[in-house]
């Protein structure tokens, strides 16, 4: 006796058919062909349409019947050459894998003994193909850097027999799996014996007891070197749950190929400034090779001696920063959601307000970070502002304040005072300011000679008379 189909999937619905053929030496003149169901299939009924309904169809009749678990066909006559089709219909197979046998017997007549055929049928219950679930740890890896990676397959509710397999494949863009211990892209796994490589197909082969409902299998690729550019790769994987079934496409995994930390650079011009002058610093980060991922963030810390950073508009210490978003806490300007390529570049502007009146090199750490979970790491170089003494004739400072008068005109005072002491008995200079109409003028000043000789140059507005206040100590 033989049956189809030979599988059949856990708590599935299926329909078996049997088929008895006597030997060539047999006949059967109202014999009967019986059949024991296993316990946790749907036991058989002769009930039309309902589960586990049994027919027969023999040449010259007979007369198929149900008892508990039992399936028997009575009246059979057979020649050799002939057959016995017994049809098991919308039978729920048992909810625990494993090889399921039929017991069958026969006699050749109505007073013969029922005997057990040398071989029974059988049905293979299989666990359904697909199942299970696979993740990849870590999910992500630094872009050119030397990576190891764990794909963890975890059996589903059915777990996974003898002979059932579990594959990973490889993109393009990493290397090759290798079957040789220590060696780039080295594979292994952690149950079950070396995988088979097949091109970039890692495939691990189930044996003897199989899987567990929630037991792990680990697939080790180790040593492995990352694609050099920040991307995201999907690795594939596919299931079988037994030896006679078909791999199956489970959930893809990811890994997020990110810039490898610190690599990128920053400058900062200008890079020399006067002390106690006022400075616009524009810091420059350029992405390296390797660009700066959606999630990167690039940090700037300003030095104490500088004004604090802040995101107030007209304050000495206003920043701004093109591409991406702006945050400053206390000394500490971070610019986040930035995504560059490789070269791209992204600005901070400070309006530093007052350098520093002490000459030193101020040096302001610059850090990037590749995404949200990794620590900053520091640039290579950090940019750096030299304050320098300031220059020219030690002796002058001049203060200029222009504002629109009532009447729409601009007032412009000038005063100029010589450092040190006066001479005895000579009154101070004398400077006159004269009003001018139009919006508050422009004044350049210059050093007409060496003293004791000042001259002051003012433009109220392009293309307006020139007045020039000259002091002479002489």
């Amino acid at each position: 006796m033989t049956v189809t189909p030979l599988t059949a999937a856990v708590s599935g619905s299926t329909t078996l058919v049997f088929t008895y053929a006597p030997d060539s030496a047999q006949d059967l003149k109202g014999g009967e062909v019986t059949l024991t169901v296993p316990a946790g299939w749907t036991p058989p009924s002769t009930t039309p349409g309902a589960p586990g309904n049994v027919s027969a169809s023999c040449p010259a009749g007979c007369v198929p019947g149900a008892s508990g678990m039992t399936i028997m066909v009575t009246r059979l006559s057979l020649i050799p050459g002939q057959v016995l089709t017994i049809t098991y219909a919308g039978a729920t197979s048992p909810g625990v894998p494993g090889s399921y046998p039929f017991p069958a017997s026969e006699r050749s007549f109505p007073l013969g003994t029922l005997t057990a055929l040398a071989q029974w049928p059988a049905v293979q219950v299989t666990c359904p193909d697909g199942a299970g679930s696979m993740r990849i740890s870590p999910p992500m890896a630094a872009a050119s850097g030397i990576s190891a990676l764990a794909f963890i397959y975890t059996a589903g509710s059915c777990g996974v027999q003898d002979g059932g397999q579990v594959t990973v494949t490889i993109p393009n863009d990493w290397p090759s799996p290798s079957a040789t211990p220590g060696t780039a892209a080295y594979t292994s796994s952690s149950l079950f014996g070396p995988p088979a490589l097949v091109g970039r197909t890692v495939t691990v082969t189930v044996t003897g007891s199989g899987l567990a409902p929630g037991q792990a299998l680990t697939i080790r690729y180790a040593s492995a070197r990352a694609p050099a550019a920040a991307r995201t790769d999907t690795f594939t994987f596919s299931e079988r749950s037994s030896g006679v079934g078909t791999l199956t496409a489970i959930a893809p995994g990811t890994v997020s190929v990110t810039p490898p930390d610190g690599v990128g650079t920053m400058i900062v011009q200008p890079a020399r400034v006067s002390a106690a002058q006022h400075a616009v610093l524009v810091f420059t980060y350029t992405a390296a090779t390797a660009g700066l991922a959606p999630s990167g963030e690039v940090t700037l810390a300003v030095p104490h001696g500088w004004a604090r950073p802040s995101r107030a508009r007209g304050r000495a210490g206003y920043t701004s920063a093109t591409p991406g978003v702006l945050s400053v806490h206390g000394r500490l300007i971070t610019v986040t959601g930035v995504s560059l390529r490789p070269g791209r570049k992204l600005s901070i502007r400070y309006r530093a307000g007052t350098a520093p009146s002490r000459p030193q090199t101020w040096t302001f750490t610059a850090s990037e970070r590749t995404e949200g979970t990794a620590a900053p790491v520091a640039l290579a170089s950090s940019p750096a502002v030299t304050v320098t003494a300031r220059s020219g004739p030690p002796w002058l400072v001049i203060f200029v304040a222009a504002g629109l008068a009532a009447a729409g005109g601009a007032a412009v005072a000038i005063a100029a005072v010589r450092a040190g002491r006066r001479r005895r008995g000579r009154p101070p200079p004398r400077v006159d300011a004269k009003p001018q109409p139009g919006p508050p003028g422009l004044m350049t000043v210059q050093n007409t000679g060496p003293d004791p000789t000042i001259t002051v140059r003012i433009d109220p507005h392009p293309g307006a008379a020139v007045i020039v206040v000259e002091r002479t100590n002489s």
